[in-house]
């Protein structure tokens, strides 16, 4: 079984170990969303992202609809991933 699949990108303005509040959403425009919700068995995005903190948010259409996910990372300087 597939899920309608979609992945946001938020710049993470205050300290990177701090949770982002609602707020944030509500008011802050996202850094990159990979488009519609696809029911595929993958997502896949191409994103030009300035130096800095982001948190990647995988999400299914429905809510509260749980899925696993794997998250794959590709960049073309050197990046860190924090999880």
């Amino acid at each position: 079984m597939f899920f309608s699949l979609n992945l946001s990108i938020h710049f993470q303005t205050d300290e990177p170990t701090k949770r982002l509040s609602a707020q944030h959403f509500r008011y802050t425009p996202d850094s990159g969303k990979s488009g519609v919700y696809i029911n595929y068995r993958e997502v896949s995005q191409q994103f030009e992202l300035e130096p800095g903190h982001y948190v990647l948010i995988p999400s299914t259409f429905h809510h509260n609809e749980a899925a696993d996910y794997m998250l794959r990372v590709f960049g073309e300087k050197t990046f860190t991933l924090e999880g």
